[in-house]
């Protein structure tokens, strides 16, 4: 399956929380203990970013020098929409002015959903289904973490990521495993809290909260994620050596510390950016790969390995051989 990537716009919510802000926020957290296991710096949204308006502004930023005509498919992967329907998909759309023949639905999972769609992508596309898609990821979490929630508040950022593709040798997908364990489904998860007795009354209404059982959400990820790789690995012959990039989600630095250790990847092979955006979930590996396309990282005939993990419980590993770039 050839799907390239022809440019990427990325979106960052506007307001910068660095882990001195957090300490601050909570003085009985360690900030020493933060920086060790995450990343340390986090970009919140504003009460005006929404998942859509993010996701405007990153596929804006692309469209601009593109003939929006040709598009013909657009995915909208994201879990934290506004409105529980219609899909982000339908109302980017519209909003982009796309042409109303497009393809547009939206793809409801986390960390791992950008993988899922791209591999998805690539079977229309060698379908003949499309050949100019659009997909956008975009996720606000930070909207639903409490201030004083230890797992998740030092960890999450808000983005949104849009990647514009034709169908060409730029990236050959190579080979692929995915898969999905929703027994731990409930470890991470947005859940509806509903109203105290008391505030009923003055028209307290359902609100939503994260929760992620951290511990957990680890042992999935080191479970599950390095058999993945190593299928795919096995199947095709090859040895971390012979990757030039492993691109996983950016979970936590903790969780890309023993991938790393877990599966003798080289330090000069393991792709990071944590430490600049924090886990912005679904839009962590596209952001990597524009910031290795804009430095120029990718050469040709060159293997990048990407994988994502999270929300479902899910996970989505894609072997993918460099063409021509961008």
């Amino acid at each position: 399956m050839q799907l390239s990537i022809t440019s990427v716009g990325v979106a960052l919510g506007s307001k910068v929380v660095t882990n001195e802000d957090l300490s601050e926020q909570n003085p009985d957290l360690d900030l020493a203990a933060i920086t060790a296991k995450t990343g340390t710096v986090r970009r919140l949204s504003s009460p005006q970013e929404s998942a859509l308006e993010l996701a405007s502004r990153a596929a804006t930023q692309i469209l601009a020098e593109a003939d929006k005509s040709s598009v013909d498919c657009l995915i909208a992967v994201t879990s934290t929409s506004d409105l529980r329907f219609p899909g982000v998909a339908c109302l980017l759309q519209h909003k982009l002015g796309l042409r109303t023949s497009v393809f547009a639905f939206d793809v409801n999972l986390g960390c791992s959903g950008f993988v899922y769609a791209y591999i998805t992508l690539g079977a229309l596309t060698l379908a003949g289904v499309v050949k100019r898609p659009l997909l956008v990821c975009t996720d606000t979490y930070t909207r639903f973490i409490a201030s004083n929630d230890r797992a998740a508040r030092p960890i999450f950022s808000d983005a949104a990521a849009a990647m514009l593709f034709s169908p060409d040798e730029g990236m050959t997908i190579i080979d692929y495993d995915v898969g999905t364990d929703g027994g731990g489904g409930y470890d991470l998860m947005l859940r509806g809290i509903p109203p105290n007795p008391e505030d009923v009354a003055n028209g307290g209404t359902t609100r939503m909260d994260l929760h992620m059982d951290g511990a957990k959400v680890l042992m999935f990820t080191l479970s599950k994620v390095p058999a993945s790789v190593r299928k795919v690995l096995t199947r095709q012959g090859l040895n971390p050596e012979d990757i030039s990039h492993f691109i996983f989600h950016q979970a936590s630095k903790i969780v890309l510390d023993n991938l790393q250790r877990n599966l003798k990847i080289p330090e000069d092979r393991l792709f990071r950016n944590l430490e600049k955006f924090g886990n912005t979930v679904s839009c962590t590996i596209p952001i990597c790969l524009k910031d290795l396309i804009d430095g120029k990282q990718l050469r040709p005939g060159s293997l990048l390995l990407l994988c994502g993990f999270g929300v479902g419980l899910s996970w989505a590993t894609c072997l993918i051989r460099v063409g021509r770039m961008p």
